[in-house]
């Protein structure tokens, strides 16, 4: 295709008619993203054929579905564009190098590709060419997964070239939970008193001054000093505010707690990275006013990023009408840009809890009141973005804010905690967000990959698994976690060990009340329970909940009556009352109650009707739940239906109790 024909290509797809200039329409990109590219090689000899086969390339990617198996759309305005880039860029390689001015891609060789972005752009050169859509390719194999051969004699293995890039890793686990305490404080303490303290000093307003300065009466200022006057008021006002927190006492750095602010100072001209100075509390000055204001605002993107995952472009897209009430609360409304078909973004929302409401309310009217410092005669004409600049720039203040990234780097040296970041290297990332709550859920829920689909809109589970098993530990992780559960749940029946169930509950018991002789004394202590439910379920290996309020304790070389004729070891499907290796908890002697009185008259209804299918899955439901407890088959044996049910019966407790193993 000639130039004119490209250009009007492009015009009618909507991306400008401009040579060297490929432009993304309003709305079809998140904010946080780059919006354009230029080709930098247009008045080099052979910038027009860098841009015309960049531009070709675009074009395709523009008109043509991807062939990924699993998602045969068109790709996004940003995915064409970062291509995009990425062609120009090994054009300028391209040119550099002699050949044959009809072939130009065909030139392109393994050592030109180096990084895995470039390979993804070979490739998808490769799977157009082999789509009949462009006759120029580079040969392949255009990576070189083979191992180095040897050619000679005694010659050691030459050196392969490894990818180093690494993919963002969860955020390690004390930074977090030390992260979160400071991120809370300031924004359920801290936030409420510093945003009415910050809208008083918006409020504040000078006396007129004298048009001229010879004109000026006793006590009436220049004009000039206007700025200078507006800093002493609110200095003022800020040094006798009085601080408090949410329950009304004075607020004070919770040093005790682990928390405390330290901000950048400046020295002279010239700052370090050790610039980072304690900030003595309470604030003194609109400065420090400002510097607490900006660590809010970034406080409160931290939790969204950590409460519900979104990426960037979501977040930075939230408008200050995102919270939409509902018959369960508030859910927060967004654009979703990537797994999409729309090219404008999809469009979804998201349950909040009633603390990340707070939240966003919170972000809301900080928002608002730095559009009226901007702006006070018409805050409203900067826009509904969220999220604003705070910044001392002139004409910045209360503009869009599109990234996170430099906010998130200062946040954990202003609570003091980047050295937890230090141990790995690792720096900040709105990604590695992302990564941390698909690790949380994953060691917390059983169901954690259809929650993550669906909370971070992947319609691929083989991507939301990637996620989960991004850090390399998290097998290890789940089984210390889940030995530590079940000790946990053994301490909880030792604290409540005269009120167990079940056949086993008879050997916890025993195994109490010997414990207690051994250590002599009547009570035991926390370390004691912890020691004896760790000695209880073999390091928490071998107690496994079955259901509600019942546990299995069969240890892992023996077997039970519910596995057997199966093939089984272990069957909770078919627990049964009465088993040497059944706990049941406390609590559950109620639930069984309640169980056996919405069965019988279900069971007795089905008897009059003869249905006979019905009168076999009652029976056994109710035959289930009557033997788990002495004290509610006592309070039901007289029942008419239940003594018929139990004629003939001999009841496990009536036999002895042998321990298993």
């Amino acid at each position: 295709m000639g130039r004119d024909e490209l250009l009007e290509l492009q015009e009618k797809l909507g991306y400008g008619r401009e040579w060297g200039r490929w432009i993304i329409p309003e709305g079809w990109a998140p904010k946080s993203g780059k919006t354009r590219f230029r080709c930098l090689t247009v008045n080099t000899p052979k910038g027009d054929r860098i841009w015309k086969e960049a531009i070709q390339f675009v074009l395709l990617l523009t008109l043509t579905p991807s062939r990924h198996e699993k998602r045969n759309t068109i790709l996004m305005p940003t995915s064409v564009l970062q291509k995009g880039e990425i062609a120009v860029r090994m054009g300028k390689v391209i040119a550099e190098e002699a050949g044959s001015d009809a072939r130009w891609w065909s030139r392109l060789r393994l050592a030109h590709v180096k990084s895995h972005t470039e390979r993804y752009f070979a490739k998808a050169l490769i799977g157009l060419c082999e789509r009949g859509l462009v006759a120029d390719a580079p040969p392949e194999p255009i990576q070189d997964d083979a191992p180095t051969e040897r050619d000679r004699y005694g010659e050691g293995a030459q050196e392969q070239a490894e990818d180093s890039s690494q993919e963002w890793q969860p955020l390690p686990d004390l930074f977090v939970a030390k992260m979160g305490r400071c991120v809370l404080w300031m924004t359920q303490e801290v936030g409420p008193s510093l945003l009415e303290c910050f809208e008083a000093c918006i409020d504040l307003k000078l006396p007129p001054a004298a048009s001229l300065s010879w004109q000026k009466l006793p006590g009436q200022r220049a004009k000039k000093s206007e700025s200078n006057g507006l800093s002493k008021l609110r200095g003022e006002l800020i040094r006798s505010w009085r601080w408090t927190a949410q329950d009304g006492s004075p607020l004070a750095l919770p040093v005790d707690k682990g928390v405390r602010l330290n901000f950048k100072q400046r020295k002279g001209f010239v700052q370090s990275k050790e610039s980072f100075l304690d900030f003595a509390w309470p604030p003194q000055s609109w400065g420090d006013i400002t510097k607490l204001v900006v660590t809010l605002q970034a406080c409160h993107a931290w939790l969204l990023f950590l409460a519900t995952g979104p990426r960037a472009s979501t977040l930075v897209d939230y408008t200050t009408a995102c919270l939409i009430p509902g018959p369960n609360g508030y859910r927060l409304a967004g654009t979703q840009w990537k797994n999409t078909r729309e090219r404008g973004g999809q469009r979804r929302d998201w349950p909040l809890p009633p603390v990340l409401v707070k939240v966003v309310t919170q972000q809301i009217l900080l928002a608002s009141l730095m559009k009226r410092l901007a702006r006070p005669d018409d805050p409203e004409s900067l826009g509904k973005h969220l999220w604003v600049q705070i910044g001392q720039a002139r004409g910045m203040v209360g503009a869009p804010l599109t990234g996170f990234n430099h906010s998130f780097k200062q946040l954990p040296r202003v609570f003091g905690l980047q050295d937890l970041l230090d141990l790995d290297g690792s720096v900040m990332h709105t990604h590695r967000f992302r990564k941390t709550l698909a690790r949380i859920l994953a060691l917390a829920l059983t169901s954690a990959q259809i929650v993550l689909m669906d909370t971070f809109g992947h319609d691929d589970p083989d991507q939301t698994i990637g996620y989960m098993l991004s850090d390399k530990a998290i097998v290890a992780d789940v089984m210390r976690m889940q030995r530590e559960i079940v000790i946990l749940l053994a301490v909880d029946a030792i604290k409540d060990a005269d009120n167990l169930g079940g056949a086993f509950g008879d050997v916890v018991r025993e195994k109490v009340h010997a414990f207690r002789r051994i250590k002599g004394s009547d009570a035991l202590e926390p370390k004691d329970m912890y020691e004896l439910a760790d000695q209880l379920t073999l390091g928490g290996r071998d107690w496994v909940p079955v259901m509600e309020g019942v546990i299995c304790t069969m240890d892992r070389f023996d077997h039970g009556p519910c596995g057997e004729g199966k093939g089984l070891r272990r069957d909770p499907l078919n627990c049964q009352a009465g088993c040497t290796h059944q706990l049941i908890l406390a609590y559950h002697k109620n639930m069984c109650d309640d169980r056996i009185d919405a069965i019988v008259p279900l069971l007795e209804r089905a008897n009059e009707e003869q249905n006979e299918l019905l009168i076999a899955e009652l029976t056994a439901k109710l035959m289930n739940h009557l033997f788990r407890w002495r004290e509610v088959y006592e309070k039901w044996r007289e029942h008419p239906l239940i003594r018929k049910l139990v004629q003939g019966k001999n009841m496990w407790w009536d036999k002895q109790v042998v321990q298993a193993g």
